[in-house]
Order: structure tokens, then sequence, then C-alpha cells
């Protein structure tokens, strides 16, 4: 790590692997853009993501962003956008994505996330990443 940058943590959540892949291919862009260090989480579903939340909690660790479809089997994006805000990542960003944001708006708003219709377009998607994560790197 450089002097006077950190690390972030960022958990990527879709259930469907090629949209996950773009969704992570873009973080690694827009890091890489802007001299940042990243860890990247993948998770498939709603489930699985609480998972790795409660196991970085209980080491400890923190997780700076998640960016969550809402559709997913074992628990949706707005339930783990919710219990993550709730018990686990209280300070962590949530970027929630759907085809159908309009139904989910009202929700994605209490939450205090960011909404962001799919298909997502690049800059759309690094106008949401720079809300949570400095484009400069700096803590």
């Amino acid at each position: 790590m450089t002097n006077g940058t950190r690390k972030y943590t960022i958990l990527v959540v879709d259930d469907e692997p090629l949209l996950r892949e773009l969704a992570v291919d873009r973080v690694k862009v827009y890091a890489e853009n802007n001299g940042l260090e990243i860890q990247i989480l993948q998770a498939n579903d709603g489930e699985s993501a609480l998972e790795i939340m409660t196991n970085l909690k209980d080491r400890r660790e923190t997780i700076d962003l998640v960016v969550t479809d809402v559709n997913m089997p074992r628990k949706n994006g707005l339930v783990l956008a919710l219990q993550g805000r709730i018990t686990l990542c209280p300070d962590a960003g949530y970027i929630i994505c759907s085809t159908e944001m309009n139904d989910y708006r009202k929700e994605v708003d209490v939450l205090g996330a960011t909404a962001l219709n799919k298909p997502v377009c690049e800059k759309d998607f690094f106008a949401a990443l720079a809300k949570y994560i400095p484009q400069t790197g700096k803590a």
C-alpha cells in the first residue's frame, strides 16, 4: 500500500455469473483508474453474501461497499442490504441494481442506498462508486 492510501473491500452480489463478473471488472477498472487498492469479494445470492459479511465481522474486518442485484434466490438484495445495514455492516455503502428499479425505489431510498437501473452503463456505475469510494484513494 502506498503512503496515505487504504485498501477498500467491496462485495459484489449477483446470481447471474456474467453480470457479477461485469460488475467486478468495472470495479477493477475504477480502482485502477483512481490508484485504489481494493479487495473484491463475490457472492451469488443474498444468503451467501450475509455469510461473508458475518465472517468478516467476526474477524473485525469491514466491507466498505456492497453492490447487489435485487432479484436473487435465497435472500434478495433488499433483504441483504437491510440486514447488512442493521447488524453487519452499518457503515458500508450499498448500491442496489435491478431491471425493475422503479418498483423498488422507495425501499432503496429508505435504506440510504444508491439505485441503479439494469443494464447499468459504465458512467453511472462509476458515479455510484465515487459516492462511496474516493477517487483519490486517500483515506
